[in-house]
């Protein structure tokens, strides 16, 4: 049974943003150089907690459409991404049981699409900067 939403103090598409861009950087891509653009829809940005007989757990998932654009328009990749967190063992539900399971959550998610070979050849199709060996 949902009683209260959990809020976010941050701006999600700001923080969605900062990590791609962050992430991809570290791999040796600038996202926006050669008018290569990435876009990211945050399908699910959730937590659900699941009691137990001493304790709970907050379960986290997060989820992205991602689409790599080349520069003349056209969609040069596309994928859907996820990634799940755990806080084990609370003893109550709030935020800020949370959100260990939320970050944990994200983190997953972009590391999934930042570490999917099929994400970085779409990168380089589109004519981002490739990583150089």
């Amino acid at each position: 049974m949902e009683c209260a939403p959990i809020l976010s103090s941050n701006d999600i598409p700001t923080t969605v943003a900062g990590a791609f861009t962050q992430e991809l950087a570290a791999r040796g891509f600038k996202i926006g150089a050669n008018g290569v653009s990435l876009k990211v829809e945050v399908v699910q940005f959730y937590n659900d907690f699941k009691p137990g007989l001493f304790s709970g757990d907050a379960v986290s998932n997060v989820a992205f459409n991602t689409e790599i654009v080349a520069p003349d328009g056209s969609i040069a990749f596309s994928k859907y991404y996820q990634g799940s967190g755990n806080n084990p063992n609370i003893q109550l539900a709030g935020g800020s049981e949370a959100r260990p399971a939320l970050i944990k959550a994200f983190q997953s998610a972009v590391a999934s699409a930042v570490n999917d070979p099929d994400f970085i050849h779409g990168l380089i199709a589109a004519g981002a900067k490739a990583p150089q060996t």
